[in-house]
């Protein structure tokens, strides 16, 4: 049962920094965007 929890525990916290990833990747994505946009 302790395992069960920890690898729960684990998960959400794997999901969490996905998330952050997943969030920060589009917010460095739309920077680039706004860069070209300026080459141009």
């Amino acid at each position: 049962m302790k395992q069960l929890i920890i690898s729960d525990k684990v998960q959400k916290e794997m999901l969490t920094d996905f998330m952050i990833m997943r969030e920060t990747k589009g917010l460095n994505e739309q920077k680039d965007r706004k860069a070209d946009k300026k080459k141009r």
